[in-house]
């Protein structure tokens, strides 16, 4: 009877302890445990008390909203891994308590719970790390020319934007030793939409300064370079995009003339996506 009693005592012990086990390795939706539970969205969504934990997928190929609410009403130990999952369109991330935030395409953040307030952690490549991302180089490959005319024109040097946050330069050196000149200028096209711009610009001629502009629109004020010279244009500028489509480099002749006025190979558009 003893040696029953015992064995009966050590079956309890053990299924006590693998009852322990189970208990303590269990997740719970809202405790924290991040477990990369995809959680595939498309759309506009905000994020439930039963997401923390879950990694949320941005995808669906448009530009939307993801929206956490007070981090009093998730669990204290809630997190959040986000990644954008598109290949071109950005997200917007508002979370309550902290600036609003773009999410360029391919990025991740961390949002997690720390004593009833959200933090976030950004990844070296991502937004806010304080590092600019590459977004796109643009550059001729041949010259372009113009004559007869001194209607601005897209040139073909642009950069396709999606919404978000960017800051871009310029480097447009011209011939227009033919007789001429030349002028640029910023346009948007393809839907482009902004709440946002800033350009400055100088055109610069073997002499000085030809023309200097700022302009808070596109498209934007012209630079112009009046002397049968070469010349180059200069710009540095920040824009907000809020619709897809394409930032454009405009050129023309500044005067007239049959002979060619020529954006030079070479020139490029350099756009940083930023935050």
């Amino acid at each position: 009877m003893k040696k029953l009693a015992f064995a009966i005592s050590s079956v309890l012990s053990l299924i006590g302890v693998l009852c322990c086990f189970q208990a303590s390795a269990q997740w719970y939706p809202g405790f924290g445990s991040w477990l990369n539970t995809q959680n595939a969205i498309t759309g506009n969504y905000t994020a439930l008390y039963t997401d923390c934990g879950n990694t949320l997928s941005l995808g669906g190929g448009a530009s939307y909203t993801l929206t956490i609410n007070a981090a009093s009403t998730y669990s204290a130990q809630c997190v959040f891994a986000i990644v954008n999952t598109d290949a071109s369109q950005t997200k917007t991330l508002a979370i309550n308590g902290l600036t609003t935030q773009t999410l360029p395409a391919g990025q991740n953040v961390v949002v997690f719970n720390n004593l009833g307030a959200w933090q976030s952690y950004y990844p070296v490549s991502s937004p806010s790390s304080g590092v600019s991302l590459l977004n796109s180089v643009n550059r001729l490959t041949s010259n372009v020319g113009v004559s007869r005319t001194t209607t601005l024109a897209t040139s073909g040097l642009l950069a396709a934007l999606t919404p978000g946050n960017y800051t871009f330069h310029a480097f447009l050196p011209c011939d227009g030793t033919g007789g001429g000149g030349c002028k640029w200028a910023f346009s948007g096209t393809g839907g482009l939409t902004t709440s946002s711009v800033r350009v400055e610009g100088w055109a610069r001629v073997s002499l000085g300064f030809s023309s200097y502009i700022q302009a808070t629109t596109l498209p934007s004020a012209v630079l112009t370079n009046p002397n049968a010279s070469q010349g180059t244009a200069d710009y540095s500028g920040t824009i907000v995009v809020t619709g897809s489509g394409n930032l454009n480099v405009q050129f023309a002749q500044d005067i007239s003339n049959n002979n060619n006025s020529i954006l030079l190979a070479g020139s490029e558009l350099i756009v940083y996506s930023t935050n």
